[in-house]
C-alpha cells in the first residue's frame, strides 16, 4: 500500500496577508496552536510562509517591534509545494534534500493543506503497526 500526499495531508492550515503586524501573526498562531502561517496577498495568491523559527531568528533576534513588523518583512519566500498525487516517500526526500519542515500540497494549483515533519512521522507509525498486524496475522514476523 502506497501512502500519497493527501492520504496524511493537514487540511488546516492558517492563512495571514502580508501587510498584518507580526503581533497579530504571534496571536494568531498562539490561538490556533500553529506552528507556522502561509503568507497570501490581496489577490489570493500565496507569496511566503512565517514559521517560528522566522519569528525568532527575524524579529526576536533583531530585537524588532512585533506591532511595527509586518508579516512580508520577516516571512520566508518562495513556498515549497507539492502536488496531492505525490507519493509520501518522495515527499520526505524533498524534504530531507531541501532541509524544510512543511510542504504546502496543491491540488489543481489550489492548497489543500500541509504535510509537516510530524505528519510524516505520525503516518509512517500508523503505517508500519499497520503492516506489523497484517504479518502478525499469518505468522510472517521473525520474532
Amino acid at each position: 500500500m502506497t501512502l500519497y500526499a493527501r492520504d496524511v495531508m493537514e487540511r488546516r492550515i492558517l492563512f495571514i496577508e502580508p501587510g498584518a503586524s507580526c503581533e497579530e501573526l504571534v496571536d494568531l498562531m498562539a490561538r490556533n496552536g500553529r506552528g507556522f502561517a502561509v503568507v497570501r496577498n490581496a489577490a489570493g495568491e500565496n507569496v511566503g510562509i512565517v514559521t517560528e523559527w522566522d519569528i525568532v531568528s527575524r524579529l526576536l533576534a533583531k530585537k524588532l517591534d512585533p506591532a511595527r513588523t509586518k508579516v512580508e518583512e520577516i516571512m520566508t519566500r518562495g513556498i515549497v509545494s507539492i502536488d496531492a498525487g505525490e507519493e509520501l516517500s518522495d515527499v520526505a526526500e524533498l524534504m530531507s534534500k531541501r532541509g524544510i519542515r512543511r510542504v504546502l500540497v496543491t491540488d489543481k494549483g489550489s492548497v489543500v493543506g500541509v504535510i509537516t515533519c510530524h505528519t510524516i512521522l505520525a503516518s509512517l507509525k500508523s503505517y508500519v503497526d499497520s503492516i506489523s498486524k497484517d504479518l502478525a496475522k499469518y505468522g510472517l514476523l521473525p520474532f
